[in-house]
């Protein structure tokens, strides 16, 4: 499921017995009818999301209202407590509530996916700001 969009709203599913429930964006709203529409996979096309098998409802999700740049961040995760994982940040997402959340970019730089939750609170994550040294250890090691 999305943490946040441009509408405001996912669509949540049920699926075939098995299978699991499906989430997707609402990426707009019908000028007529006022239905949300989710984009349709398998054809290409805008669908209301009331009219897909398994609709079961909408949920709220933030929405975007702005980005900003990220230059020199970096966030770590800490392997087996010792050994650290650098990920550079590719810039900060701004939400209509007014939080930032760091986009964080894959070891290959290949794609770029948020990281939630507020700094401090984002499990096993430290946030460096630029120009800060990678710590030595894991901070929950570092408070023993």
């Amino acid at each position: 499921m999305s943490r946040f969009n441009q509408t405001g709203y996912v669509a949540r599913f049920t699926r075939e017995k098995g299978k699991p429930d499906t989430t997707l964006d609402v990426v707009g709203w019908h000028p007529e009818t006022g239905d949300a529409l989710v984009v349709d996979t398998a054809t290409g096309q805008l669908r209301a999301a009331g009219g897909v098998r398994g609709f079961v409802r909408l949920d709220a999700v933030d929405t975007i209202v702005g980005t900003l740049p990220a230059e020199g961040w970096r966030a770590v995760w800490w392997r087996d407590g010792a050994q650290a994982v650098v990920e550079p940040i590719a810039g900060w997402v701004v939400t209509g509530d007014g939080c930032a959340y760091p986009i964080g970019v894959d070891a290959g730089e290949m794609y770029g996916d948020a990281i939630t939750g507020l700094p401090g609170e984002i499990e096993g994550v430290e946030l460096l700001p630029p120009g800060r040294e990678l710590p030595d250890a894991d901070p929950a090691v570092r408070a023993a």
